[in-house]
């Protein structure tokens, strides 16, 4: 999944935008444009669209900012969490927390997506990279920087 999400242009998030809204404006029109070429069967949910299939845990539901379905079948779930500095450790557990929970009770595979608060607007971003390993059974986390 990280390698898919890689192919794709990344834009920095607007002044007032919030983690879902970036998600359908920047990473879901690509997303559809992508697995309608490699697979026209998936179905793409994401807020403003399909609303993802939430994991219910304690009478809580989490909901991922993008999901890729295949009919029932939950295949990959997608948190984006925004950060402002390399020190912002909040944004890091609650998506790990996030991620797990969506791995752990639904979906085949989860992504973290770390996004930068701090970049210039319409800075492409040249790649997702692996912020620390890919996790055992199908977790992985990511990371979008502009390099160079």
């Amino acid at each position: 999944m990280v390698n898919l999400i890689g192919r794709l242009e990344w834009l920095a998030p607007l002044p007032q935008e919030t983690e879902p809204s970036y998600t359908f404006r920047v990473i879901y029109p690509q997303m559809r444009k992508l697995l309608s070429r490699t697979n026209p069967n998936l179905v793409l949910r994401a807020d403003g669209h399909l609303r993802p299939q939430p994991v219910v845990l304690s009478n809580n539901s989490f909901y991922p900012d993008l999901a890729i379905n295949d009919g029932l079948v939950r295949l990959a779930a997608v948190e984006v969490k925004f950060f402002t500095s390399a020190n912002d450790r909040a944004s890091l557990m609650t998506g790990l927390g996030q991620c797990l929970i969506y791995r752990a009770f639904g979906y085949r595979e989860s992504v973290l997506l770390l996004v930068s608060k701090e970049m210039g607007q319409g800075l492409s971003l040249p790649e997702v990279s692996t912020l620390q390993a890919s996790f055992p059974d199908g977790l992985a986390v990511g990371q979008l920087s502009g390099l160079g």
